[in-house]
């Protein structure tokens, strides 16, 4: 996992940032996984790449298998690991086909790359409480946002009934050439700044 140190010193020891800009405790895991309800609400999914113990989907892939670099069809739900964030976040733009749940940062390079690409993003209301492999869950220390590519992944969040706030995405940049379109090479955008970014 890529990560970079802080120069500071808070209470004698470095913090460890991952790129997703999130802080890397101790105890850092990838498995936080989404509350069933979360993933029902928004109808039935083809493929979760990146599935935990339960089934979101027709085909979940689970590890050992590589999500990554398996193939791709269909609607895709994903609640992607945060130790790879980025790869994933190229392979889902490129997919355009799905519902991504992230943590709402829209201060980060590769929160504003994905939701750049999107068609409507529906910022949860307080913190989802993810589930842990022993069964116990907990609040998020940030909020949660489902991020939509597709007609019918966006009219999903709006059906959902999920409490929180739907926007639909207007695609505009000042710099036409700075933000990919939707299939080409995503991998070479300077909103995600690939590699070894910050955010």
């Amino acid at each position: 996992m890529e990560t970079f140190e802080d120069k500071s010193r808070r209470g004698g020891t470095k913090t460890r940032y991952l790129f997703s800009g999130c802080i890397r405790k101790g105890d850092y895991s990838d498995e936080y996984y989404t509350p069933s309800h979360i993933v029902t609400s928004l109808g039935r999914f083809d493929l979760d790449p990146s599935a935990g113990p339960k089934s979101h989907a027709r085909r979940n892939i689970r590890l050992p298998k590589d999500g990554l670099s398996a193939k791709w069809t269909g609607r895709v739900w994903m609640n992607p690991p945060y130790s790879t964030l980025h790869r994933w976040l190229q392979r889902f733009v490129a997919h355009g086909d799905g519902v991504a749940l992230v943590n709402a940062r829209p201060d980060a390079k590769w929160f504003q790359y994905l939701c750049a690409h999107a068609d409507a993003i529906l910022w949860l209301r307080g913190r989802v409480r993810f589930e842990r492999p022993d069964g116990t869950s907990g609040g998020s220390p940030v909020g949660s946002v489902l991020v939509a590519y597709g007609e019918r992944n966006a009219a999903a969040l709006l059906a959902s009934g999920l409490p929180g706030v739907v926007m639909t995405v207007r695609h505009c940049t000042p710099n036409a050439g700075a933000v990919p379109r939707r299939g080409s090479d995503v991998g070479t955008s300077p909103l995600l700044g690939l590699p070894g970014s910050g955010d």
